[in-house]
């Protein structure tokens, strides 16, 4: 969070706004979100039309360092609201005090994330019974991984189950730092426990910043561009016979390999970038600069993960268990997270516009919620079935959206704001499947 205990409050007061709010349009963005612009240098940031100079607060900033680097040189007014509820204080430093009558269209941020501040009281955080079943399922995930290294056959098999529900959990809510107060826990337990799915420093541009500023948003969401030319990801996506052909395999490839490229290409290209800039993911020169050995190590550790059955198991007649162990793990893992991670924002129901009033309203119409009174399926998917909560307090830990539902739901009726949802995960399968045949076949 930018602003917070009144100890830090007279640090935060020597922000030095490199570029003035432009009156004439200050509540809206001085560049297109995502885009650069020439009057920023790399430590500097623009929240709602006010360029922030980030070097008084990179030492202080209660989220970390890692959370200020994803700020850099881009406009992060999406991420700043998201993660900092509308309090006084931000309101005071960025002078963005929301008028409801001239910006009625931004009441529904405004009373939804009033209620945040009331919740809020009961701490956001991953709550104590969660950590503790989180540990519990720790514990026999690292049993599962001893098993593994030692050519057990139930280990191997429970392995890639265990470690999603480590990974959906733990890792996924500590990449939107929702699982701690410390920036620290946060990192080391995406590290920790993304393996076998993403890589972690990937995972912060291509997920925290990308998906969640611009969710289905063709030109700027890294989530639509994973699977192209094998796949078409978005009605407005370009058609071509070509994608009828291939629509069966490029199904199965993406499906069955979506966590090698998470795990392996991405972090490669990280690692072997120059230009440190990517047009979706923006400038990570100074993310790389700090994740750079656990980015590292994350790639080697998931190369190990292919070569150790190998080196180990492939003497004698062993060479098709050798095979199991090695791609088993990554092609059920690719399987989970493409289940979990793709059926909520991708179907004909949210990519019906590509204009909102406001980006929470974008965050409620680009998700499909399902299940959500079922704790059972909140935690098997990490609470990616309150998919719309989920993107709009990206921070609040999904031990509570169970809890926060209805409110959120009271919230989008009071404000006419429809909410997608079907009964199931099944059936928000079947939508995503047949749309994805529909935009091969046209």
């Amino acid at each position: 969070m930018l602003f917070t205990t009144k100890r830090k409050r007279n640090k935060y007061n020597k922000i030095n706004y490199l570029l003035k709010k432009n009156e004439e349009e200050k509540h809206f963005h001085l560049v297109e979100r995502g885009c650069f612009s020439h009057v920023m240098t790399p430590a500097t940031c623009i929240i709602h039309g006010i360029t922030v100079d980030l070097e008084h607060i990179k030492r202080i900033h209660p989220g970390g360092s890692i959370a200020i680097s994803l700020a850099e040189n881009r406009d992060v007014s999406v991420l700043f609201d998201q993660y900092h509820f509308g309090t006084s204080v931000m309101h005071k430093n960025l002078n963005r005090i929301q008028d409801e009558s001239k910006s009625g269209q931004k009441s529904f941020y405004t009373e939804l994330y009033t209620e945040m501040n009331h919740f809020k009281k009961k701490d956001t955080k991953m709550s104590l019974s969660m950590i503790l079943l989180n540990l519990g399922v720790a514990v026999a995930t690292a049993l599962s991984w001893i098993g593994w290294l030692n050519g057990d056959w139930l280990s191997c098999l429970l392995l890639p189950f265990l470690q999603w529900l480590i990974f959906v959990n733990v890792g996924h809510e500590a990449g939107h730092f929702a699982l701690s107060k410390s920036p620290t826990i946060n990192h080391l337990a995406c590290v920790v426990s993304h393996f076998l799915f993403v890589n972690t420093t990937h995972w912060y541009l291509q997920h925290t910043v990308s998906h969640h500023s611009h969710t289905n948003e063709i030109d700027s969401d890294f989530d639509l561009t994973h699977f192209v030319p094998f796949l078409r990801m978005h009605t407005t996506q370009k058609w071509n016979t070509s994608l009828e052909k291939r629509l069966l395999r490029g199904a199965l490839t993406t499906w069955l390999t979506s966590t090698f490229a998470e795990s392996i290409v991405y972090p490669l290209q990280l690692l072997l970038s120059s230009g440190l800039k990517n047009e979706m993911l923006g400038n990570y020169t100074a993310l790389m600069k700090l994740t750079w050995g656990s980015c590292l190590l994350q790639f080697v550790g998931s190369i190990g993960i292919f070569i150790y059955p190998f080196s180990v198991f492939a003497y004698g007649n062993n060479f098709i268990k050798a095979a199991f162990f090695a791609f088993y793990p990554y092609v059920i893992g690719s399987i989970l997270f493409m289940t979990f991670t793709q059926v909520t924002h991708i179907n004909e129901v949210v990519q019906n516009s590509q204009k909102w009033k406001h980006w929470t309203h974008q965050m409620v119409d680009t998700s499909l919620d399902y299940s959500q009174d079922s704790f059972f399926w909140t935690y098997v998917s990490g609470g990616l079935n309150m998919q719309g909560l989920h993107h709009c307090l990206p921070s609040l830990s999904s031990s509570h959206y169970k809890e926060f539902y209805p409110v959120y739901r009271k919230v989008c009726k009071k404000h006419k704001i429809k909410i997608h949802e079907t009964d199931s995960l099944y059936t928000a399968l079947m939508l995503y499947l047949s749309h994805m045949k529909n935009l091969s076949l046209s």
